[in-house]
């Protein structure tokens, strides 16, 4: 390795379909900036994730909605 990082392969990291949604009610759309580091003998991966509200299901009548 010449740099601080080195890309391994053509491929995402990780996608969409990998991530589970944080509520049930939800839905992933993204997966941003995806990357790994080893950090000692661990393995760290960080990202952010985009997600919106399920269009195929209605609200709980409680929901905040705007």
């Amino acid at each position: 390795m010449t740099g601080l990082a080195e890309r391994v392969g053509d491929r995402p990291l990780l996608t969409a379909a990998d991530v589970r949604p944080s509520q049930p009610d939800f839905e992933v759309q993204s997966v941003l900036n995806p990357a790994a580091a080893r950090v000692g003998d661990e393995s760290v991966l960080l990202m952010r994730v985009a997600e919106r509200p399920r269009t195929d299901v209605d609200p709980p009548a409680d929901a905040r909605t705007l």
